[in-house]
C-alpha cells in the first residue's frame, strides 16, 4: 500500500487528481460517460517509477490494481521493493506476497466525480 500517491485521471479535456489515503485507495466516481471512451490514468509515489495506463473507461474499472515498479536502487547493496497501489503490498516484512484473493478492498467514501459534458 503507497499512501499520498498522485493518482491522475484524463477523460479527453478532464483532468483530475488526488492522492491515496493511508491504506492506498484512491477513487473516482465517473457519470454520463460512455464506457467504450478512451482514458488515460498516471500515478505518482516518491520511490517508484511513474505508472501510466492508456485504456477504455470499462476496462479501468475492472482493474483494481495498478501495480508500482520500484526505482533503480542508489546505493550499493540496497534493495528495491515492489507495491501495488490499492489491494496488495509486496516489500519488506515476512518476504511473503498477499495474494488478492487474501484482501478485501473497500472503496473510498469520498471518490473525485468526473461529469460528462456533452
Amino acid at each position: 500500500m503507497i499512501e499520498n500517491a498522485s493518482v491522475e485521471l484524463a477523460i479527453g479535456p478532464i483532468h483530475e487528481s488526488e492522492s491515496t489515503d493511508t491504506e492506498g485507495r484512491y477513487a473516482f466516481s465517473l457519470q454520463g460517460f460512455d464506457p467504450q471512451t478512451a482514458a488515460s490514468m498516471t500515478i505518482e509515489a516518491s520511490g517508484y517509477k511513474r505508472f501510466t495506463a492508456n485504456l477504455l473507461l470499462s476496462s479501468l474499472e475492472q482493474d483494481k490494481e495498478q501495480k508500482l515498479e520500484a526505482q533503480a536502487p542508489t546505493a550499493p547493496g540496497h534493495l528495491g521493493i515492489g507495491a501495488v497501489v490499492r489491494s496488495v503490498y509486496v516489500g519488506p516484512g515476512d518476504g511473503q506476497a498477499k495474494v488478492p484473493a487474501q484482501l478485501k478492498y473497500v472503496r473510498r467514501i469520498d471518490p473525485k466525480v468526473l461529469v460528462a459534458h456533452n
